[in-house]
């Protein structure tokens, strides 16, 4: 009998160890954690240049369609509206700070996310708050881009 209080008295001291332990982790926060609220003040550590020749080729920033995200919205409102004609398996959606060129650094991209759809079909795709929620304020601007099943993007409008 004895033995079996012996086990009960180290399984309860190790039940309240846990619990103990598991709530002062939950109630702990991390304060040094960054919070990004400007893009441009993001740190990148290493070289994430892409040196594509391909890419020098493709259309300059200020040809894509640019829009501004602030306190009040996208382009004054709840989203912004970016359509195509598809033309492969997948219509890939870029957004960029328009302080970037995606030419030199595609890594840069602050949404980058593949659609499925047939050739032929129109796509539409609603830019929202939380598209850009991490990346703060600014100005942006949208590359649509097609997409095979196999391999990256190609053929930016």
């Amino acid at each position: 009998m004895r033995r079996v209080y012996r086990i009960l008295a180290i399984a309860i001291i190790f039940f309240v160890a846990g619990i103990f332990f598991f709530y002062k982790d939950k109630n702990s926060e991390v304060s040094d954690a960054p919070k990004v609220s400007d893009y441009k003040n993001l740190q990148v550590v290493g070289d994430t240049s892409f040196q594509d020749p391909l890419f020098s080729k493709f259309p300059s920033p200020d040809k894509f369609q640019k829009f501004t995200y602030d306190k009040i919205g996208i382009n004054g409102g709840d989203s912004f509206l970016v359509s195509a004609q598809c033309v492969d398996a997948f219509l890939t959606v870029l957004i960029f700070p328009s302080v970037v060129d995606y030419r030199k650094d595609v890594a840069k991209a602050v949404f980058n996310k593949a659609f499925g759809c047939a050739a032929g079909e129109k796509f539409n795709h609603e830019v929202v708050k939380s598209d850009l929620a991490n990346y703060g304020f600014g100005s942006y601007y949208v590359i649509l881009a097609d997409q095979g099943r196999q391999g990256m993007w190609y053929n930016p409008r």
